[in-house]
């Protein structure tokens, strides 16, 4: 049997391990919250392992259950929703309660649950502190289905764990750290509390060895065939009870345990942390290339049936300590992904002059492939935007990570999580509707005057300004309530044992544990704002051919009737063609919001509060609910994609879409998506040229390029023969998927991009 993440089959009627959780989350109401953390963490870790499976190098599988604890849980297959910390899926529950064999007894008891977990978990607890104009301007979670210009994601997403601390000292060492720190007589209750925890935790984790142990040993008595590898498997789980990894099995063990259970899935600089032992292995003929190909290819197998986008693996770059080690192992780490052929996991290499060329050609030849990796990031442009975004020096900067769809934190020292979105251009639109949202049907933002009332462009644009700011002002109050209501339910025990300065402290990584305790703000539709106003300004202001009250009834018709407006609305400047009027716009939007979104940070008490411009599908999602926009798109289909143009509308050529793409200092941000769709002639024939492109790109400081790679008609082709194009991979924005199982809107975004 295969477990994905969500899939409900494992589960027994009577919900045993959830009735436990339960207890256990109640009996402890009166300890401390890491010991109450690590009882529940007792329950729910080993109900969630599953058994190893044919092929398999490493033990480690895992789901998902209805209840427990972990940085991130997100189920699209049922509610939609983020969870963080305690959380409750009570959708799942409701379904298994609902099974047509359940006694009406068990309906009975999982009803109570579902009734305690409804206000316990924290999500909950966090919608319950909200004061009146969050609640007003926030009324629901369900940022996929619902109307609004914010919405409010709950988790602790991308934090990036120090791998090379867990493979130096091994489960023991991290316990003796533990152990040695708990000896000290100056600390206060609540730090001993938290380390308490920790132990409990490294028990735990010891005891998922001890199980997989004696599954391996049951396995062997019954397997001749698959002895060599069950034995080898037995061995490194034996090995690491007792010790530090000491092979390259071994610690990709032990990576892949600790990032499963800890729900974290992004591998930080992989090649640092784990180059150094594979060339120890390769070098001394313990290791064959051929069985390095293989557990790889285990490992990453592991990845994808977690179900999980955030599976970031950093390759390359400054700053690593044994660069020669680490550049061997990102070599193999390509050459695996290319076989493996799945989205998982997200191959990044950061880039950078002088780096080896060698490692550089593969990450292009990979490319080529059509699997739209390894993103590319710009390592100068990069460290200087976390020096002066992240306020900190040269050697911290060099240690910038990421996650996610790319936002970034600095490795293992800080946390950055998104937990607000900003739709640009539905904050034009309430704008434009007097605080009113013509979708939604409700009030909603500042009143800030009828149409009428703008009687010049920069009357109106200071509008815009001041609706933005009052939504990211709720955001970044919203950020700092749920930081606050995850320190006061949990410790995050497994994020904050690998976290910088958390043992040292004695205190979990939301409560001054961690170095740096970030946020970040996801702001999408940036262009499509941007090139409306651009519309406006030069159609109603400037040439007056209609009034603005016009426009918007236009807007709110979604163009019937009005196509030859529409049409002179689309010829306007349109930000990915070099056009210094558009691009003038797209640089005073964004580097408004960037700006006022940076000095929230002291008001909320955060080291940094950025924007990143990058993108999922939320782009389609969101444009779902927004109505017609001046730039002349029709109501209700995708925005703009991260720092991109309107797909289709840059139409000057390759050179000048990068042009436009650089006139923002995207240096203030913390993270930036530049989508480019290329043809695989470009780099089968072009490759000079290519590399001049990236070049060039670079200098002028772009932080990322996201590139899909495909031949011409592809993607026509695939819509009408899906069946043809089963590995068919794009580039969406922050992830790849196939194109084939992508909805229909982020298909046509996707279409309609301009190939080069």
């Amino acid at each position: 049997m295969r477990y994905f993440a969500w899939d409900d089959s494992h589960l027994d009627n009577d919900l045993k391990p959830e009735f436990a959780f339960t207890r256990a989350y109640r009996d402890a109401a009166d300890k401390g919250i890491a010991a109450r953390e690590a009882a529940c963490l007792a329950i729910c870790l080993p109900a969630s392992a599953m058994p190893v499976e044919a092929g398999d190098w490493f033990v480690g599988r895992r789901v998902y259950r209805p209840l427990g604890v972990s940085p991130s849980y997100w189920n699209d297959e049922t509610d939609g929703l983020d969870h963080v910390s305690y959380y409750a899926d009570l959708d799942r529950l409701e379904r298994v309660k609902n099974r047509p064999d359940q006694s009406g007894e068990n309906r009975r008891a999982i009803e109570e649950m579902i009734r305690f977990w409804e206000k316990e978990n924290v999500n909950a607890k966090a919608r319950a502190a909200f004061p009146d104009t969050m609640r007003r301007e926030m009324p629901s979670d369900r940022w996929t289905r619902d109307s609004g210009v914010i919405f409010g994601l709950y988790r602790l997403a991308g934090a990036q764990l120090d791998y090379d601390k867990l493979i130096r000292l091994g489960l023991p060492g991290l316990k003796e750290e533990a152990q040695r720190r708990f000896q000290d007589e100056a600390l206060n209750d609540t730090q001993r509390d938290f380390l308490h925890g920790l132990l409990s935790l490294l028990d735990i984790l010891d005891g998922l060895l001890v199980r997989y142990e004696g599954e391996l040993e049951a396995l062997l008595q019954n397997d001749n065939e698959n002895a060599a590898r069950l034995n080898s498997m037995l061995s490194c789980v034996r090995a690491l009870r007792v010790r530090a990894p000491r092979s390259f099995q071994e610690e990709l063990q032990l990576v892949w345990l600790y990032s499963a259970f800890s729900g974290t899935l992004d591998f930080g600089r992989a090649d640092e942390y784990l180059g150094d032992l594979y060339v120890q292995d390769i070098d001394s003929g313990n290791l064959t290339h051929e069985h390095a190909l293989e557990l790889l290819l285990s490992f990453y197998q592991l990845m994808r049936q977690i179900h999980n986008r955030d599976t970031r693996l950093i390759l390359g770059g400054l700053g690593r300590r044994n660069p020669e080690n680490a550049d061997r192992f990102a070599l193999i780490a390509m050459e695996a992904s290319a076989i493996h052929g799945e989205m998982q996991p997200q191959v990044s290499l950061r880039m950078h002059r002088g780096m080896n060329p060698a490692v550089r050609k593969a990450g292009l030849d990979f490319l080529e492939k059509g699997m739209s990796y390894p993103i590319l990031y710009n390592d100068e442009a990069s460290i200087r935007a976390v020096k002066q975004g992240m306020g900190v020096d040269e050697q911290e900067a060099e240690q910038y990570a990421f996650f996610g769809c790319g936002e970034y934190v600095i490795n293992h020292k800080s946390m950055g999580t998104p937990n607000d979105i900003i739709n640009l251009a539905k904050a034009l639109e309430v704008t434009l509707h007097a605080g009113y949202d013509p979708v939604g049907q409700r009030p909603h933002g500042l009143n800030l005057g009828e149409p009428e009332d703008f009687n010049t462009f920069d009357q109106l644009l200071t509008a815009y300004k001041k609706q933005v700011e009052y939504f990211t002002g709720i955001a970044a109050r919203h950020q700092r309530l749920v930081y606050d209501t995850i320190r006061e339910n949990g410790a995050m025990l497994m994020l904050s044992l690998l976290s910088d300065d958390c043992v040292a402290r004695a205190l979990p990584a939301i409560s001054g544990g961690i170095r740096y305790l970030a946020g970040t703000y996801e702001t999408y539709g940036n262009i499509t704002a941007a090139d409306s106003l651009t519309a406006i300004k030069k159609l109603v202001y400037e040439e007056k051919r209609f009034t603005l009250r016009q426009l918007i009834a236009m807007l709110d018709a979604d163009f019937a009737g009005f196509e030859n407006e529409r049409q002179a609305l689309l010829a306007c400047p349109k930000f990915g063609n070099d056009d210094p009027e558009a691009d003038a716009m797209a640089k005073e939007i964004n580097d408004h919001v960037f700006n006022f979104t940076a000095r929230q940070a002291r008001e909320q008490g955060f080291s940094s509060y950025l924007v990143v411009v990058i993108n999922n599908d939320a782009n389609v999602v969101l444009g779902r609910k927004t109505q017609a926009t001046a730039d002349g798109r029709r109501a209700f289909t995708y925005l703009s994609n991260g720092n991109g143009p309107m797909a289709g509308m840059d139409r000057q050529g390759l050179t000048s879409l990068i042009r436009s793409m650089a006139s923002t200092d995207m240096s203030r941000t913390a993270g930036t998506a530049q989508n480019l769709k290329l043809s695989r002639d470009l780099f089968t024939k072009h490759r000079d040229e290519l590399n001049d492109l990236i070049d060039a790109a670079f200098d002028l400081g772009i932080l990322s390029l996201n590139i899909s790679v495909m031949n011409p008609g592809d993607l026509e082709d695939a819509m009408i023969h899906p069946e043809k194009y089963q590995n068919l991979f794009v580039r969406v924005g922050g992830f790849s998927a196939r194109f084939i199982q992508l909805d229909p809107g982020t298909q046509r975004d996707v279409l309609n991009r301009t190939m080069y």
